[in-house]
């Protein structure tokens, strides 16, 4: 059972939204395009695990997606978390491809081309650290002695993996996509002491999920975007093109010739992730590329936002759509 299922992260969005709104000449738009491609890998392997888990028995697992804890320390953050009556599974997913080597430095390299590789953090490092920081959480709210395993899972079938590194745990901590659920069943039977009741599963995954924190990149900090390099009007949800055009009740892009009706509400998803939770009339005109007042009302209106406030300090909390 999904107690937090799969849906893409708040920074994944912001991201999506950044890299269609940024112009390509912005000097921060290639470590932009890199980070938006690596994000959406990741988040491709990450729904690849999620349909593998999804092949579970219901009832005899609780599974959460991203969850991101504060401790004492900061922050640490799981890709997926399995909650069983007789263990605790941690899954940290990576979707690589091509070839990967563990060199003799216990370092990881991603070989792309012949000419072209690149070193990696250690996986196996990163998903022991989650364990460790993982099991202090859970002694601090009175949950000790649950065996806590962990893998790193590499989602895609084509990966291939190679070692020199006498690090036994490169053994031990790696598994394939197509062998997860074979590995938690093979758990399940190897472990025949139940540690906690059904009750106190659901109960502990239920405080996880309560105490999940987003993340959420602070865009002018990391990548210096402001409002002003934001690219306005209504984009395509199609080919991303900005602006769509509107022909009476309708929106056409020109660039792809897509004809859509409420399309300005994925372009104030976009405002919500980059700019503010919040928006006027007066705003919303201006990162809409909208001219009358009457028909911003109108259509904020009919999205159906909490209004806050009245006349010319009207706000709207905008709602994902």
């Amino acid at each position: 059972m999904f107690i937090k299922p799969f849906t893409t992260p708040f920074d994944a969005n912001q991201l999506i939204a950044l890299n269609r709104r940024v112009k390509s000449s912005h000097k921060f738009k290639p470590r932009i395009l890199k980070d938006y491609n690596l994000s959406m890998a990741g988040l491709y392997g990450e729904k690849e695990v999620y349909y593998l888990l999804k092949q579970l028995p219901q009832g005899q697992y609780y599974i959460l997606y991203n969850i991101r804890i504060k401790d004492t320390t900061g922050f640490f953050q799981i890709d997926y978390i399995l909650l069983s009556v007789k263990f605790i599974l941690i899954i940290e997913v990576k979707n690589y491809v091509g070839k990967v080597y563990f060199n003799k430095f216990n370092q990881l390299q991603l070989i792309k081309t012949e000419n072209q590789e690149e070193v990696l953090q250690n996986p196996i490092n990163q998903v022991e650290r989650q364990q460790l920081l993982l099991q202090n959480w859970l002694f601090e709210h009175h949950y000790s002695n649950i065996p806590i395993y962990s893998y790193v899972v590499f989602s895609s079938p084509t990966t291939l993996i190679k070692t020199d590194s006498p690090d036994p745990n490169i053994y031990n901590k790696i598994i394939s996509g197509s062998n997860l659920v074979p590995k938690i069943f093979e758990l399940s039977n190897s472990s025949t002491k139940r540690i906690l009741k059904s009750s106190d599963v659901k109960l502990l995954a239920t405080l996880l999920k309560d105490s999940h924190t987003p993340y959420e990149i602070d865009i002018e900090k990391k990548y210096h975007v402001q409002y002003n390099d934001l690219m306005k009007g209504i984009h395509c949800p199609v080919c991303s093109a900005i602006p769509m055009q509107k022909d009476g009740k309708k929106w056409i892009c020109k660039n792809c010739h897509y004809v859509g009706e409420n399309n300005y509400l994925q372009s104030l998803n976009d405002y919500y992730y980059l700019v503010s939770k919040e928006i006027t009339n007066q705003r919303a005109r201006d990162f809409l590329n909208i001219r009358s007042e009457h028909t911003m009302f109108y259509l904020l209106k009919k999205a159906d936002y909490q209004a806050i406030g009245k006349n010319k300090g009207r706000k709207y909390v905008i709602q994902i759509k």
